[in-house]
């Protein structure tokens, strides 16, 4: 299970990703393109999810998780553990990948390369388990990333010279003084570090999830405390305010707005986190069949779209697809170049997938919706929509636009 927070809106992923946009009062599913590990996110891009994921590879989203594409040129393969987004550069990402180490990309995710191999702890080459982008100063004219591991904590400096212990940062003076050495207080190094936030408004605050708890540190991770008892398998701290957080804690999603002294559940009809993601997915169908007239090239993108999107498309040839589809109800000024039906609704023509997703979520008394003909920044003609298409519903109540966007 992986948490963040986009904005004001409360993000958990795993086999599926739900969003909510009421502190948690209720949930939307939302596609992924496989099980998620890892979720990073930046307050400078609005509603751009990364996401790590199980298959290998990296996901990113542009509009709070609709829709995704892949990232993953040039990424080693294996399960991507964790994802960072850089605090002071939003378009530059990390991920941790199961077996092999830290990867950096400087462009969004479009290409990929090795920062540094996994760390040495305890006499034995380290997985990474979680990942933060912590603006600190590190002497050398950049800031740390923070990585939680089986044995404990470590942290890089962006120049991604070697590993570290976190240590006090007067830890030199006190020893050429003579003086009492820092106290420290480290996070226990007989548990993993399964999760780990830093809010950028206060970058000393940092929160990490342990089998014991969740624990938070107010000086960059040299001494750190108790806050929450119980199994913490995820993390996360909203961005402005380092002390509102949210914790899956014994597998129930909790939020807390003092900085771990109190909590209140966001689950309370007893079911772990996870189901309720499931649950929650279960409410939109993700099989979809068209028919096409045979042969047709943009139909044939528009399926692989739709694939890349998380469907189970099934693809018929139809020699009289526009028969059908006015059977259906589609106006016959409105045929699109195929007809679709998922759950019950008839999809005409190219439509993008978060107008589907808003299909299935609203579920009003229509028959379907329509994208008339084979507009050229359509998804199937162009790599991806651009700019806005019109669609329109239709059914027993008439005809409407139903989005424009």
């Amino acid at each position: 299970m992986a948490l963040a927070f986009d904005g004001e809106a409360l993000l958990a992923a795993g086999s599926n990703l739900i969003r909510s946009e009421n502190g948690g009062k209720s949930w939307a599913a939302l596609p992924v393109p496989a099980a998620v590990l890892g979720l990073a996110t930046h307050p400078e891009r609005p509603e751009r999810l990364v996401a790590g994921l199980a298959a290998g590879g990296v996901a990113l989203s542009e509009d709070g998780g609709r829709s995704w594409k892949t990232r993953s040129r040039g990424l080693a393969e294996g399960e991507v553990d964790a994802v960072a987004v850089a605090a002071g550069q939003p378009d530059v990402f990390y991920a941790a990948v199961r077996g092999d180490g830290l990867w950096k990309s400087e462009d969004a995710g479009g290409q990929w390369n090795l920062a540094i191999d996994r760390p040495w702890l305890d006499d034995v080459e380290r997985d990474l388990l979680a990942l933060a982008s912590v603006d600190l100063a590190t002497g050398m004219g950049g800031i740390w990333i923070y990585a939680g591991t089986p044995a404990g904590l470590t942290r890089v400096p962006d120049c991604f010279c070697r590993w570290q212990d976190v240590q006090p940062g007067d830890a030199m003076d006190a020893l050429v003084a003579g003086d009492t050495p820092p106290s420290e207080a480290p996070l226990p190094r007989s548990e993993p570090v399964r999760a780990l936030a830093s809010a950028l408004s206060a970058p000393e605050t940092l929160y990490a999830a342990l089998p014991s708890g969740v624990w938070m540190s107010r000086d960059g991770g040299v001494v750190w405390s108790h806050v929450a008892q119980g199994s913490a398998s995820a993390v996360a701290v909203h961005p402005a305010d380092e002390k509102r957080l949210i914790a899956v804690l014994d597998g129930v999603l909790k939020l807390s707005r003092d900085g771990g002294t109190n909590w209140t559940t966001l689950v309370t009809d007893q079911q772990t986190v996870a189901s309720m993601g499931e649950m929650a997915a279960a409410e939109l169908s993700r099989e979809i069949t068209i028919w096409r007239s045979p042969g047709c090239g943009c139909c044939d993108a528009y399926a692989d779209y739709l694939k890349a999107n998380g469907y189970q498309v099934t693809v018929i040839d139809d020699q009289n697809f526009d028969r059908r589809s006015v059977e259906a109800g589609v106006p016959e000024q409105g045929l699109g170049c195929h007809l679709a039906e998922i759950d019950g609704y008839y999809v005409s023509g190219l439509v993008p997938t978060p107008i589907i997703e808003r299909l299935l979520t609203e579920r009003p008394e229509i028959d379907g919706i329509t994208l008339p003909g084979m507009p050229a920044n359509a998804p199937g003609m162009a790599p991806e929509k651009t700019g806005t298409l019109k669609t329109y519903a239709f059914g027993e109540g008439g005809i409407t636009v139903y989005s424009n966007e």
